[in-house]
């Protein structure tokens, strides 16, 4: 039993791809103003505009608390079909679903309370758990695209389907997975993401996988002593499975 801090997003975003349209056009709500004021932020705004596939995008390149709560809100109004829902309905129904999702999928000895893995004692996992989790989001194509990317502005998404007029606000976004950091020292050429944690209470955590085009693993790490360790102990366990993995003919 560990705390997974910000590796949490993994299932929160697994629901808002099974649960939502990628392409619609949400508006941002009161519901950022939730954010813990030390929490990380993709710094959105009340009143902006962008599509589900941008706000997933703010959920995991820059680890936005504020794009948790404004995708578990999202989620949950269109899976009760009840736009009407409010903030708090709408988060406290939110948790049910992540944590009857987390039980469907084998993920038996977590239990979640937020969308983003701020600190709550009743909020825990185990590594055995977040790899369940982040096995079944990278089923999905637009989550594996996400979680490599290094970096994404906003401006890239274009004006497609009528978004030339929505009110949208231009963000520079850059993902806290340093093995995808081609200048930095922990960086591995296999790693293919996926989502980094830290809390003083959860110490250094990291989801990540790699793939050689043949074989695709995924590796956890939690309560690292230190950010070092957190890196090297994760590739240096991708690399131990990588390179030990025994092909069945």
């Amino acid at each position: 039993k560990m705390y997974p801090a910000s590796m949490t997003k993994v299932l929160t975003a697994l629901l808002a791809i099974e649960n939502l349209d990628m392409s619609e056009v949400i508006t941002v709500g009161r519901e950022i103003n939730l954010k813990e004021f030390d929490a990380s932020s993709a710094g959105l705004h009340v009143g902006e505009q962008m599509t589900n596939e941008d706000l997933l995008r703010a959920l995991l390149i820059p680890s936005g608390n504020d794009a948790a709560y404004t995708m578990a809100v999202q989620v949950a109004r269109k899976a009760t079909s009840d736009p009407s829902l409010s903030i708090e309905e709408a988060l406290d129904y939110f948790y049910e679903m992540m944590n009857k999702r987390a039980k469907e999928i084998g993920a038996n000895n977590s239990n979640f309370v937020n969308p983003h893995g701020y600190h709550d004692e009743n909020h825990y996992s185990t590594a055995y758990d977040q790899y369940i989790i982040a096995r079944e989001a990278m089923k999905h194509e637009i989550f594996r695209d996400i979680v490599k990317t290094r970096a994404y502005s906003t401006e890239e998404s274009g004006s497609a389907d009528g978004e030339d007029s929505i009110k949208r606000v231009d963000h520079q976004w850059y993902n806290r997975n340093l093995m995808l950091n081609k200048n930095n020292k922990y960086y591995y050429e296999l790693a293919s993401g996926i989502k980094t944690g830290y809390t003083s209470a959860s110490g250094y955590c990291l989801v990540s996988s790699a793939s050689d085009g043949n074989l695709s693993i995924i590796a956890v790490v939690m309560n690292a002593p230190t950010d070092e360790a957190r890196w090297n102990d994760s590739k240096n366990l991708l690399k131990y499975g990588i390179e030990n993995f025994e092909y069945q003919t």
